[in-house]
């Protein structure tokens, strides 16, 4: 955020994952959309935590196009 890159954020902390995606896409820009892709998921239950744990900590964020790369960077940087 300070580096000016960010558009929003929305913690996970109420629904999880699953939820603050729905809302993010409910409420967002027209155009707006989200794709996931679950890792290590051996089954549909590892999936359901994936999306719903309400696990402190975690946060979605936009970014426009054209701080993608710089964003990305950050991430790398920070881990």
């Amino acid at each position: 955020a300070g580096e000016g890159v960010i558009e929003s954020a929305h913690d996970c902390g109420v629904g999880g994952l699953g939820v603050t995606l729905a809302e993010c896409v409910l409420l967002g820009a027209p155009g707006v959309s989200a794709e996931v892709t679950l890792g290590g998921g051996a089954g549909e239950m590892d999936a359901v935590l994936h999306l719903f744990a309400e696990t402190a900590g975690r946060v979605v964020v936009s970014v426009a196009d054209r701080n993608r790369e710089r964003f990305l960077g950050l991430c790398r940087e920070y881990q």
